[in-house]
Parts: C-alpha cells; structure tokens; sequence
C-alpha cells in the first residue's frame, strides 16, 4: 500500500515541476519574442493546462483504484479464514459477471485477464477455496469520474468510509492553512469542500477531454499549486483511512503490543510513558495509535528511557525492577490515547529504515 503512496507522490512531483516551469519560459520568450512568439506562449499555455489537468485526474483516479485493490486483495488473501467482507463479494461477483456478459475479457483495458481466469477467481472466492484472488477490475469498476460520491462508493464494499476524510490530519491541516487560521484551528473542514475541490478537477478535466478546453479560463501557476496541494493531502488522507482499516486487521495478530500510558503525553505529544509490557522494546520500532476519528497515526520510536537514561532497547528480562518506560515517537500522540508496537517490520505501512 505504502508503494501506491509513494509512486502517486513521485507523480505530483513531476506536476510541480511543470507548473515551476510555466512562468520562467513564458517570460523568457515574452521578453524577446514578436507577436508570431506570443501566440506561441498562448499556445503552450493550453497545452500545459490541459497536460496538468489530465495528469492530475489520472494520477488520482489510478491511486485510488490501486489502494483499493492493495487493500481487498489482502482481505482477500486472509490467512485465519474470515469470510471476504459481504459489500467486497457481491460486488465482486456482480461486476464479474458483468464484464463475462459484455464480452470484454481480453479486449482493452481487460486484455490481460482471460474468462477462464475471471471464472476461476470468481469459483474460489465464492466457495472460500484458496488462495483466494479478486478480479481487480471488478472490485473498482466505477460508472462515472471519481467526484467524492464516487470516491466513497469505490472503498465502501471494503469497509473503509471516505465520508471520515473531512477528519483526518493533513486535509483538516490544509483547511486550516486554506482559511489561515493556524491560531485558532478547527478540528474538521465540511465535506462540500472536498466535494467542490473534485467537482472542480472533474469538470476540467471533462471539458478538456471532450471539449478542447476553454482558453478563456486557463489555471496559472498559482492555481495549479493550489489545487495540487489539496489532492496531495487528500490522498495521504485516503491513505491514512485505509491504513486505518489494515491495521484493525493488523492488531489482531500476535505480534502486536498494546501500550498502556500511565503519565503524559508530554513535549507536544512526542513523549509518554508507558507501563511496562511483557515484550520487546526498541529504537527504532513501529507504534502508532487509533482514534475513532481522525483513525491513525504511525511512525517509530525514536527514544527510550530507563531512570533518566536512554537505552536502545528493553527486553522482557532486563532491568526488572523498572516498572515504567518513557518513550519519544516521531508523531503527535493524543491524551487518553492507546499506543501499539509491532514487534516485526510491515513494509505495507511503514518505510523501511536505512540501514547503515
């Protein structure tokens, strides 16, 4: 999942680099150039909104699909035997035999899946058999372009409620920017924010792909950045629900550690200390903690302390007499706040330390 985040990011990047690029060209031309040369920047003008609106869209659309099928695929592929949720099967199976009816097996955007292989994977799923695997094209068929309604109907048969996002971290901290109300911040921004932020994209993007596009009302530079930055922090938002959902899952297994806090947290949330658990500590450790509405935060512990002292790692036989540990993470842990440790790597979430 982590790896559908990060190739979307590498593609804003990329969006970023051509909007910087826009104003220094269109300059560089307007200051030595003649009429035939002004028309020209009009021309490319055009040309690099519609090339900034469509890649936009497309980098969106792709993520989102993409997270949805990181994440049924691992429902899916549930080693302790639980049912496919409910929502996810009737989809599946529905849009399985819809694509099986048209016709579409092996021609277009459904050219490298055969009937033979949409049967077969709709047989194991329905039956329970395993492996289990989804028809990825099924699961995140959508009928029209991705505006929140959509976008919520998309994660729904998962279980994942995109109608949260109006709670969660980095699209409740761009509001706040949004309003420059870093003072005095509000806990959540309206959904029709979102809803005309991608009402917004979607209309471009249709009237550039059926239209031409209006050369009376291109984006500049300023606008771009504008609306690449909230589907930037949208999308870590998406992610964040999704991983929200994952790790409920997640927490269900043996290798993770329940924290109890027993002072703090302090230092703006970074520090806590915790009772001490029968497992194994470490520098270095993924933890995170849930909350019902802005669902999760995660990262790693970045220090540990005995008495005062830092140490890089506490095992269930050292020190027994200690009865708490302090903790620092690299993420705002709230109050009344469950932590969680794992005690091995997901690579799904987290990004892989460096080693050195």
């Amino acid at each position: 999942m982590r790896s559908t985040l990060e190739a979307l990011e590498a593609e804003f990047s990329a969006l970023r680099m051509l909007v910087s690029s826009i104003d220094s060209i269109a300059s560089l031309i307007r200051d030595h150039g003649n009429s035939d040369e002004q028309n020209y920047i009009t021309l490319r003008r055009r040309f690099e909104n519609s090339s900034f609106i469509i890649g936009l869209y497309a980098s969106y659309e792709k993520f989102s699909e993409e997270l949805m099928i990181s994440f049924s695929s691992i429902l899916a592929s549930n080693n302790d035997g639980e049912p496919i949720p409910a929502p996810l099967l009737k989809k599946h199976t529905e849009k399985t035999i819809e694509i099986l009816f048209r016709g579409y097996a092996g021609k277009g955007r459904f050219s490298n899946i055969t009937e033979i292989d949409l049967v077969k994977n709709l047989f194991n799923c329905l039956n329970g058999n395993t492996p289990r695997k989804l028809n990825e094209l099924a699961i995140t068929s959508h009928e029209a372009n991705l505006r929140f309604d959509s976008l919520v109907s998309l994660f729904e048969p998962a279980g994942i409620n995109c109608r949260d996002l109006v709670y969660i971290d980095p699209l409740v901290k761009w509001y706040n920017r949004f309003l420059e109300n870093e003072e005095n911040s509000v806990g959540f921004l309206p959904e029709s924010i979102i809803k005309s932020k991608l009402d917004e994209l979607v209309e471009s993007r249709n009237n550039i792909a059926h239209r031409g596009g209006n050369p009376d009302n291109l984006l500049g530079p300023q606008d771009m950045n504008i609306l690449l930055d909230f589907m930037e922090n949208l999308a870590e938002s998406i992610f964040i629900i999704t991983v929200s959902a994952y790790m409920q899952q997640r927490s269900k297994e043996s290798d993770v550690t329940h924290l109890h806090i027993t002072e703090g947290p302090f230092q703006k949330g970074l520090i806590c200390v915790v009772k001490r658990p029968d497992s194994l500590l470490f520098v270095g450790q993924p933890i995170f903690v849930t909350s019902p509405e802005w669902k999760i935060r995660w990262g790693r512990i970045k220090d540990i302390q005995l008495d005062g002292n830092s140490v890089i790692e506490l095992h269930k036989e050292d020190h027994p007499e200690v009865e708490s540990v302090g903790i620092c993470v690299d993420f705002r842990i709230p109050k009344h706040a469950t932590l969680s440790v794992l005690q091995s790597e997901d690579e799904l979430v987290w990004t892989p330390i460096e080693k050195t």
